[in-house]
């Protein structure tokens, strides 16, 4: 939330310190999203589960409809923080508590379900019956034509459902497919040493204290492994488990 955020480190939060988390963060930047953190680290009253996400709904109630009634947010949630009923169990969900201070119904999606497992028998059947007529090349939401509804379950309006990806390199292919990055091979110097050695790509101009665009573990001097990176400029390092630099070049991704 400070206006002088150029870019998310270190300290910005534990799921960005993923390099494909804080592409989103990036993005919503570019496009002109204006950033709002709505979680907390307080903890509440023995016993009270849900006052995390009573928390969570008061800051972006009171960040952005309070400011602005007619906003539009895109939020994103963890797990099922994004339910829209409350549990079984008493626990209320962030999206729950959200849509009753508010009045607003927000459209709900949720995106871990329907995507590939270790073997078919662990998908979901409608996972399956989508990928079988070929419905899957990307990223998709399904509306049934008679109802105009999305397909969904009780907490959620939508789920996503996710193409099939295969791991080549070391890496998901659907970071070509759906993130439209490029598969960057390592350069040679940057493999040197022994042991596990993190290889970076960050974006050119910003510290080590930024999180990379793109970074690939090694553990031998023969590990498959190559950067998938957007177009642009980089500064690459390798550091060993000691964080040690190892290498350093340069890399324009056209």
């Amino acid at each position: 939330m400070d206006p002088n955020f150029e870019y998310p480190k270190y300290a910005s939060g534990y799921y960005l310190r993923d390099p494909v988390f804080a592409t989103a963060v990036r993005t919503a930047k570019q496009l002109g999203y204006r950033l709002i953190a709505y979680d907390t680290s307080e903890r509440g009253p023995e016993g009270d589960r849900s006052f995390r996400d009573r928390t969570q709904a008061a800051n972006i109630k009171a960040r952005v409809f309070d400011r602005d009634k007619d906003a539009k947010v895109f939020v994103i949630a963890g797990r099922l923080h994004a339910s829209e009923i409350v549990a079984p169990d008493g626990w209320t969900p962030m999206a729950a508590v959200l849509k009753k201070v508010t009045g607003i119904d927000p459209f709900t999606v949720y995106a871990p379900t329907m995507s590939q497992r270790l073997s078919r028998e662990e998908e979901h059947p409608w996972y399956r019956a989508a990928d079988a007529r070929g419905l899957l090349k990307q990223p998709t939401i399904f509306v049934d034509k008679s109802t105009g509804r999305t397909l969904g379950f009780e907490p959620c309006d939508a789920y996503v459902f996710w193409p099939r990806f295969e791991v080549r390199d070391g890496r998901p292919d659907w970071m070509v497919t759906t993130l439209g990055r490029k598969q960057v091979p390592i350069p040679e110097a940057m493999r040197a040493g022994r042991g596990k050695r993190l290889v970076q790509a960050f974006f050119e101009g910003e510290p080590d204290s930024a999180i990379p665009a793109d970074q690939m573990l090694l553990d031998r001097p023969e590990a498959p492994g190559v950067l998938m990176l957007p177009p642009g400029k980089y500064r690459l390092r390798t550091v060993d488990e000691q964080t040690t630099l190892l290498g350093t070049a340069s890399l324009h991704v056209p």
